[in-house]
This record gives structure tokens, sequence and C-alpha cells, in this order.
């Protein structure tokens, strides 16, 4: 039998019976002096940094609590719209104190409907009564709350949290949550026609702060640099609440902030000597396309502990070569661990140990095809697995079968579930979807991961997804909202004959679309013409690209008996290259198809003629777009294969050249 049991040999937490506002006061008022938060910013070219003590913090927390006491009740919701700031933090935790329940979100990227809905989805779920936020964002909270009212929602406040001055008084309650007592909801990204609010209690997240505290073994000394969005559970719980929690620094900074320039992490990391930081794959693969070997000579990354990788596939190639690239600053290789979690265990669930650095196992990929984990002979091709570590604290994960729940043998593969204090109280109003992932068993609740796992040596090792779901930059992407919007938005797409899949290249996992298309349109319209429309399609949804498109003959996307999308089968479809798709686009490239693009088409490209401005702007283009991209007067950067990272880039690139400023949105 397969069960993976938490190891008890890690040292216990002094605070195990606290919740987070008791936790917070405590510190307060035991080490007032200590800095808890410093956020990192620029202003005019010129870094900035704001420190706040953690009597400040509490301080503010409380005086913010004392007026959502004053004006709600016990349990009403608030949405978060801010950027990664203290005003985020501070609003976050005047929520705890004041009895509300946070819903940690962002503010939408535009006053496009694509970027309103989910946002707008989430408040009308949520039934939210008040919106936090920064008084410059006002005009697309407004839309949004305008956009809530049209649909049928209660009349929600906002409360622009740093233009009003908030005072303490005598009327607030000193509230102390009971283990059970919902804290927050975490919504999963990507759903926007259902978006589903993991129920976070206080239990649940003090639980899930102790297995990251022994994890990790974290310590009070520790000093934790974050540019991950605090919408993100990796950014709120890992990145900010893990160093309240141990009474240690977080040193916060946006993640655009990172993305226009990915060394501002590795200098801020450097500049206050952190020992804990982290990010999904993508943010490796970033410093090493982004940071140029010479801009790292003079950075110490020697004080670096547990730099942790998660929230993504971890992927071998992405933190090998980045230890490479990084190697001239002293860092210590055996910092990196892995990590594995979800929202729906609050977040941690296994990781690997401070310094033990990464263990990869290279199983043979036939076996492993099979549901089996083998190593693979010396010198033999195979697939190469980085192990996610054991899980901690009273949890536990076991490996079954998925539609049996049969426990699995070791070395086998199958669906990953986990127990424990962390696993989350279900969904926000939603009992169906609760029931399905949040199981009883053996007097336990069990969570249904959707994740194929496999343990070797009581070590867990992630190979693949039961569900349908494709993880881009750490954030969930579901198919049927893809889907669906190609067959509202996309003319030539045929209802059920679109198929959404996980489509894996050199930068991780990426948006691949099947679609069936009819001999006219096959004659008439140009496959790259149609790779560039659903590119403009997929990226004003989700801000990402199209990765891969597989244009398939009428009749022939697969699907089982009963009708359902067999999107797995659509993605064999485009690694084997079979005969039912007349056209095939992939990572930049048109692997089949390329004699169907009009010699018109390739004419009036050569024959565009640029202004000075245009082929300037053209060329910073190229330096951030696949080499195959053709850049014309028309061009969408988007459809070229840009994304919101490459966004975010161009624009700093921009205002480098030109000297405007530019708001991203």
């Amino acid at each position: 039998m397969t069960e993976m049991v938490a190891q008890s040999n890690l040292p216990s937490s002094n605070a195990q019976a606290l919740n987070m506002v008791t936790r917070v006061q405590q510190l307060a008022i035991s080490n007032p002096k200590d800095i808890a938060l410093v956020v990192v910013s620029e202003h005019q070219e010129q870094l900035t940094e704001l420190n706040l003590t953690y009597k400040e913090l509490s301080t503010r927390s409380q005086n913010l609590a004392a007026y959502l006491q004053a004006n709600s009740k016990l349990g009403d919701r608030a949405l978060l719209m801010f950027d990664n700031n203290e005003h985020y933090v501070v609003s976050f935790l005047a929520c705890l104190y004041a009895g509300l329940i946070a819903v940690p979100l962002f503010v939408p990227e535009s006053s496009r409907s694509q970027h309103l809905a989910r946002v707008v989805s989430i408040g009308i779920n949520a039934q939210a009564k008040w919106i936090l936020a920064s008084s410059e964002d006002n005009e697309l909270v407004n839309l949004t709350m305008e956009n809530m009212a049209k649909q049928g929602a209660q009349t929600c406040q906002l409360l622009s949290v740093d233009t009003k001055v908030f005072e303490h008084n005598d009327n607030w309650q000193s509230y102390d949550p009971k283990p059970d007592d919902i804290a927050f909801l975490q919504y999963t990204s990507g759903s926007t026609a259902a978006p589903k609010g993991v129920m976070i209690s206080h239990g649940n997240l003090m639980a899930n702060e102790i297995a990251i505290t022994k994890g990790f073994n974290s310590s009070q000394e520790d000093v934790v640099v974050t540019w991950l969005p605090l919408y993100h559970d990796m950014g709120l719980i890992g990145g900010l609440l893990q160093p309240l929690f141990l009474g240690a620094k977080c040193v916060l900074m946006s993640p655009r902030f990172f993305l226009e320039k990915p060394i501002r992490w590795l200098e801020t990391i450097d500049r206050h000597r952190a020992t804990v930081s982290g990010g999904p794959d993508f943010s490796y693969r970033l410093c090493i396309d982004r940071i140029k070997p010479k801009s790292l000579t003079n950075l110490d990354l020697s004080c670096l502990q547990v730099v942790f990788s998660g929230a993504e596939p971890v992927r071998h190639d992405t933190l090998t070569a980045f230890i490479d690239h990084i190697d001239v600053t002293g860092f210590n290789r055996s910092a990196i661990v892995p990590c594995y979690g979800l929202a729906e265990a609050t977040l941690f669930v296994t990781s690997g140990q401070r310094s033990s650095g990464l263990l990869v196992q290279n199983f043979e990929s036939d076996a492993l095809a099979k549901g089996q984990a083998k190593i693979a002979k010396q010198n033999e091709n195979g697939i190469k697995q980085v192990a996610c570590g054991y899980t901690v604290s009273d949890h536990k994960i076991k490996i079954v079968e998925s539609n049996t729940g049969q426990i699995k043998e070791n070395g086998e593969v199958g669906e990953i579930w986990a127990s424990g204090p962390s696993i989350a109280q279900g969904y926000w109003q939603n009992e169906e979807a609760t029931a399905a992932t949040f199981v009883e068993q053996d007097n336990k609740c069990w969570l249904r991961t959707g994740d194929l796992g496999v343990l070797v040596d009581q070590q867990l090792y992630i190979v693949g997804r039961a569900k349908d779901l494709i993880i881009s930059r750490g954030r969930n992407l579901y198919p049927q909202d893809l889907e669906k919007t190609i067959e509202s938005q996309f003319e030539h797409a045929r209802k059920g004959r679109v198929a959404a899949f996980a489509a894996e290249g050199l930068q991780g996992e990426g948006i691949g679309i099947a679609l069936e298309l009819s001999r006219r349109v096959q004659k008439q319209v140009s496959p790259q013409v149609i790779v560039e429309r659903l590119g403009i399609i997929i990226s004003e949804l989700c801000d990402e690209t199209v990765s891969v498109v597989v244009m398939m003959q009428p009749g022939s996307l697969p699907k089982t008996s009963s009708g359902k999308l067999q999107r797995s089968a659509c993605h064999a479809v485009w690694q084997k290259q079979t005969k039912e798709a007349y056209a095939i686009y992939a990572h930049g490239q048109m692997l089949r198809g390329q004699s169907l693009i009009t010699q018109h088409s390739a004419l009036a490209l050569s024959k565009t003629e640029l202004s000075k401005t245009e082929a300037k702007l053209a060329e910073i283009w190229r330096a951030l777009l696949p080499s195959s991209a053709n850049v014309a007067q028309d061009s969408h950067f988007l459809a070229l294969g840009g994304n919101s990272i490459k966004a975010v880039q161009l624009l700093e690139k921009m205002q480098q050249e030109w000297h405007i400023n530019i708001p991203l949105r």
C-alpha cells in the first residue's frame, strides 16, 4: 500500500494554538520595532522602499478593521483589488481583524469586457459587501461595480483605503476567530463562467503556515523576498503570511516591477540578504532569458537558503539552467527546493527540505506511459522528473486509482489525494463541486487533486494531470472557457468542434487549440490568418498567446462514443502530426500547411513600408517575440507570440526609447 505520512522529525512551531489575528497582535507587543514589511518600488526611476514595523502594521490594520466593523456584520465579504503594496497587506489583515471574509483579487487590466468578466463574476459569486482599492483605480473599480449591479448583484461599497484616514477608536472589538471560521476565499484562477471560491478557514491557514515552517525549516531569522501576486495562493500564503507568521521580515514588490526587469528580484535579494524566495517555473526561465551574465557579476546570492519552485510543473532543465546561469553570484545550488501544492489544500502539500537541493529520477518513458515508474538504465533516454518531497505536520497523501479510489502500490502512477488540517472547507456556495473534490474515506476528508503522481522511496513525483487543465505561468486555465470563447468569437469555429489542451514546449506549458474547419474555409482562409485570429481572441481573454493550433478536417476531432471531447487525443494529433490535421502550427513554426499560405499574403507583407518610428517599434517587438515572427503594420503583438509578461517588457523598452509614460492597461 502506498501512502505518504508526514515526517515527524521536523521542528514544531511555537504558535500552533494561535490564529493569524492574535499572532500579528502578539508580535506587535513582543517585537514592536522589528520590520514586518518592506515595500519596494520605483518612482521617477529612483528606487524607493517603505518600511512598516510590526507595531505600525498591526495598528494600521486595527484602525481599518474598526471602520469595517462599524459598517459591517461578521462574515461579510470584501474584495481586495490592489497591486502588491502596503494597502493590500493592511486591508487583508484588517478583514481578518474585523471578522470579514477577505477575497484576494486584482484590478482589471482594462475596461474590456473580457478583463472585467472574471472580477465581476467573482464579486457576484461572493456576494461582496465591500471593494477595498486604491483611489488611482477608481475608474475601473467603479466599472466593475456597475457591471455587477447590471447582473443583479447586491449593493457593493467602494472604500479607497489610500485616501481615508482611519483612526483607532474604542468601538473596535477585538476579534478572536474560531478555527472553523472562514478567513478568506481563494478563487481558483482561470474560470470565468463558473468561479470557484475555495473556503480557507483560520484553522486551515495556521495549519498550512506550520507545515511550510516545518517543510522549509524556517525561523524568525529568515528574510523573505517576494514579487508573487497577493491574489494568488503562493504569493499570499507563502510570500506574505509565512514571514508574518514567523515574525520575520517580508520584502514585497509588485509582479510588474519584477517582469519589467527580472534582475530587480535578484538585486533585492542581495540588498536585503534574503534567505527565502521563489516562484513558478516561468520566473526562472525569465531570469535566464532576460538577465545578461555581466549583470550578475556584482551580485552576492550566497545568502539564499530556500529557493522554492512550485505552482507550475517543476522542470529539471529550467532549474539546472538557472543554477548554472547565476553560478557567478555564489548561489548555493542546494538551496533549490521543489514543492507541490494547490489552493484546495490552502497552499503547501509537499516539499523538499532546506539545503536538500534537486533530487531527479530518470524514468523509463514506455513504463511511465503504462503507469509504472521504473528507473531508466544508465545512458538510456528517459523522462527526467523532479522529486517534490514529503508531507509534514499531520498531513498525508496517497496515490489512488481515480475511478475506484483504490490505493496504488509503490511505484505505480495514480491520482494524488491529500488529507490533513490544511484541506479547505470546500467551495463557496457550490455543493456539487465540493462533493466531487472533497471526499470522505477512512473517516477522513480527502482532497482529490486531479494531478497524477507516483511515490518512489517516499518522494512524490508529479507526472501528469487526471483532469483537463492548462497551467501557464502559475495560472489555471480551464479548456471549457477557452473553447466557449473561440466558439462565440471566431467566425469559422463550429460549436462542439473546438478543443483546448496543454501544449508543452521549451518555455513551459502553453495553450493548444484543435478545431475542425470546413473545406470552404480551408480554401479561402490562410492557416496563418487562422492562427493570428485565434491568438488575438485568446490573448484578449486571458493575456496568453496560443502555442499550438491544430487545424483539422471536418468530423475528425477526437471524441468519445458519447460525444465528449478527447482533449488528450488532440494533443496526440499534434505530437504525431497525423493525417486528420491539414495544417499544424507550433511554437512559432508552421509544421504543416505552409503551402496553403497564399502568395498574395506573402507579397503584401513584403511590400509593407514602415515609418522610422514603426521600424524602431518593430525592432523592439522582434527582440521579445519568437524569431519567426513577421512584423508588419497590421500585426498584433499578442497574436505573434506575445503575452502579458512580454507586454510589460515591451512597455519598459518603449519608455526607455521614447521617454513617454504609457499605462500598461
